[in-house]
């Protein structure tokens, strides 16, 4: 549904411009994805893994599936703007979110934003805040956290949410799709290129591509493969 620009004042507000389908491979999290948003209750995802594998992409694209108001947050941007009203503004993320539902409210690094795994410092106030709000109903809110490793994070703010996923690097079928969404209409052999590291993420793909298109250099397999092994050893 449509919103009017005062509900969205100070708020860091972003219209979707992707959906589940423009986003290459992990066609089982897009399931997962699917049926949390089209199940009844609280919907907390906890999204982990490498960076550059879609983590931040799929929110994005979860929201724009739906047409819902999405709500994205770097998690060190209360504390950057706000200093010493850092709850204050995660009550209002909160709030504005649940008066534009149906919406998602990603936090996005969230392990910049609360105290860490056996840590008090001076975000504990806030953290314990945060954690209480996630505790309540959100009726029509998505809460979407992206983190690299959980581990870091206390037990308590982890268990709050339902639903973990690991974003890891993509498997060989997903980065011969990415390739092949970037190689189209080339003779570059994509599934060699897939082939070539099992630990490529999905940025890393893309960046090598781009690379290649911005210096117009020659789109062929030999190509290619020498930027990959120089990214690789940089």
């Amino acid at each position: 549904k449509k919103i009017k620009p005062s509900a969205i004042r100070d708020m860091p507000f972003k219209e979707p411009k992707i959906k589940l389908n423009d986003l290459c491979g992990y066609e089982s999290h897009k399931d997962i994805l699917k049926r949390i948003i089209t199940s009844p209750g609280n919907d907390l995802i906890l999204m982990y893994g490498p960076e550059g594998n879609g983590k931040k992409a799929f929110t994005e694209a979860l929201a724009g599936e739906y047409g819902y108001n999405f709500i994205t947050v770097i998690a060190s941007q209360p504390m950057d703007k706000f200093v010493g009203n850092t709850d204050q503004v995660i009550g209002e993320y909160i709030e504005r979110a649940k008066q534009l539902a149906p919406s998602i409210l990603a936090f996005h690094k969230v392990d910049a934003l609360i105290s860490k795994k056996g840590i008090t410092d001076y975000s504990h106030s806030w953290t314990g805040l945060l954690e209480a709000k996630l505790s309540e109903q959100l009726d029509g809110v998505t809460v979407v956290a992206t983190v690299l490793d959980p581990s870091v994070l206390n037990d308590t703010f982890v268990g709050l949410f339902t639903h973990k996923m690991l974003f890891d690097y993509p498997e060989k079928e997903d980065r011969a799709k990415i390739w092949k969404k970037y190689l189209e209409g080339t003779n570059v052999d994509t599934d060699k290129l897939a082939s070539m590291d099992k630990k490529l993420s999905c940025r890393d793909i893309t960046y090598v591509c781009k690379k290649v298109r911005d210096f117009g250099l020659p789109q062929t397999e030999e190509v290619y493969l020498d930027i990959l092994k120089s990214y690789k050893t940089t």
